[in-house]
């Protein structure tokens, strides 16, 4: 176990410290939606600290050491007796009092640890949802049924993956939804970035840029978006497929695009911190996840105001805000899919920032709400009673 530590000047302030626990600390997904929650924070009145269950440094865990974090690194998730020790041990040393627990229905396990250390204000975050069936459904319930009666208040990044967590348990007072709020300005449509990255990139004009940005992993279905992607170039030979992310099958669908000789027309980005500009870049956005939450890069695309295709009854329809997605069945063959990309209307891309604001996904707004939350349910100092705050100020 280790961790990246805080300056000392930086721990002598008497700042609240909220314990995160997540997978890893990489650019996208959940932990991207809690550095933009707390880069947006007005106040230094609280600190973030995580366990992560990684060796590696994810490129967000440079940005929260640098804001005065800890982080700390245990082994991998399913070490599940090792793991729940050591947390504990975190816990008793950091002396937390508040834990955010962010495995959706796994939470349980660090839910479990915190408690046991007596720790007041324990919150499960769901970031997910999983078609199941048979056993591992009936798994998923047990589990988030333990989630949900270890935690003491409940979030959700949607109403899908709300439901998929908390929606067995009978004592949960209810979840509530913390929208995957983004820094709207930076994803602007901007017709002469667009042109000038284009140009960069050696993207020619008249190129049709097909983008993906996620994690090479099961869930996002890289190896079917690949598919789909050899129907594209017979409509349009011109295409481009541009992939951002890195991740354990990176190297699988690497052979994968090898083998469909289509290196010619398939850019590996790997991690970015410029999913802006490719954004800008794209002509449309393709996200054919297996399972997703709500899918917050969908949230950057349309405020880029790309055209998307997303999985029917996977994605939330939640996550089309401003009717620029549509939802094609997993199930519809890859010319099916391929033919509505190429449909696709690009004659009149414009910025999306109102409809995206009016939604809730701002994050010059949202983050205050839950800096908010945090102040007024956690006593910065003395152990105190919990209040019974209701969080009606978060959506």
């Amino acid at each position: 176990m280790n961790a990246g530590m805080a300056s000392p000047d930086s721990r002598e302030r008497p700042v609240l410290r909220v314990l995160h626990m997540l997978p890893a600390l990489r650019s996208g997904g959940d932990a991207q939606v809690v550095y933009n929650y707390f880069s947006h924070f007005k106040g230094d009145d609280i600190a973030f600290d995580f366990i992560v269950h990684v060796a590696e440094c994810g490129m967000l865990e440079k940005r929260f050491l640098a804001r005065g974090s800890r982080v700390y690194h245990l082994p991998r998730f399913n070490r599940v007796v090792r793991n729940f020790f050591a947390v504990r041990r975190i816990i008793k040393r950091g002396g937390y009092r508040v834990v955010h627990a962010h495995f959706t229905s796994k939470s349980f396990v660090h839910l479990l640890a915190a408690w046991s250390c007596g720790v007041r204000i324990r919150i499960a975050h769901s970031h997910d949802a999983f078609i199941l069936h048979g056993f591992a459904r009936w798994r998923a319930r047990v589990f988030g049924w333990l989630t949900t009666l270890l935690s003491t208040r409940q979030f959700a990044c949607s109403d899908m993956a709300g439901r998929y967590v908390f929606a067995s348990a009978t004592r949960s007072p209810g979840y509530r939804l913390l929208p995957n709020a983004i820094e709207i300005g930076r994803f602007a449509f901007d017709p002469a970035r667009r042109r000038e990255f284009r140009a960069e990139l050696g993207l020619p004009d008249e190129a049709f840029v097909l983008l993906h940005v996620g994690r090479f992993a099961g869930q996002k279905n890289h190896a079917r978006l690949i598919r789909i992607f050899r129907e594209v170039l017979k409509i349009r030979p011109e295409a481009r497929l541009l992939l951002v992310g890195k991740g354990e099958l990176q190297e699988e669908i690497r052979r994968q695009v090898a083998e469909a000789e289509l290196g010619h027309a398939v850019v590996f980005v790997g991690e970015s911190p410029d999913v802006p500009d490719y954004l800008q870049a794209a002509d449309v956005f393709v996200l054919p996840s297996l399972h997703e939450g709500l899918g917050m890069v969908l949230i950057a695309a349309q405020t880029a105001g790309l055209p998307c295709f997303a999985s029917k009854d996977v994605v939330p329809s939640a996550a089309d805000v401003t009717g620029l997605v549509s939802f094609l069945p997993l199930e519809e063959s890859d010319a099916r899919w391929a033919a509505a990309i190429c449909s696709a209307d690009l004659s009149s891309r414009k910025n999306q920032l109102e409809c995206v604001r009016k939604a809730g996904y701002d994050i010059a707004v949202e983050a205050p709400r839950l800096e908010n939350w945090y102040l007024s349910g956690c006593p910065l100092a003395g152990a105190g009673t919990e209040k019974n705050h209701a969080c009606d100020d978060i959506p």
